[in-house]
């Protein structure tokens, strides 16, 4: 996998983040349907950390209104994402 994300270009690996996410998200939905914890605190933490990787990438001077939007929908995901797994409510 290292090898596949060095050959990529930068959009290729936003891309591959925003996929891992949404995998990792529909996997804790499903650990979550399952009554897993345990998996679905592994898959909450991962899509935490891409959230966190793609938050921490953004170019705030050069990005201007773009990634200041997607500075803040990070947050909002990030934090509606810790409320749904402590409410134990996946809708």
């Amino acid at each position: 996998r290292q090898t596949e994300a060095e050959s990529r270009s930068p959009l290729e690996l936003v891309v591959m983040l925003y996929d891992g996410a949404l995998r990792f998200l529909a996997e804790a939905k499903d650990a979550h349907a399952a009554r897993d914890v345990a998996r679905r605190g592994q898959a909450v933490s991962r899509a935490l950390a891409i959230l966190g990787e793609l938050q921490s990438t953004l170019d705030m001077a050069e990005g201007g209104d773009i990634a200041l939007e997607l500075d803040r929908l990070y947050t909002y995901v990030q934090g509606r994402l810790l409320d749904v797994t402590m409410r134990h409510d996946v809708e």
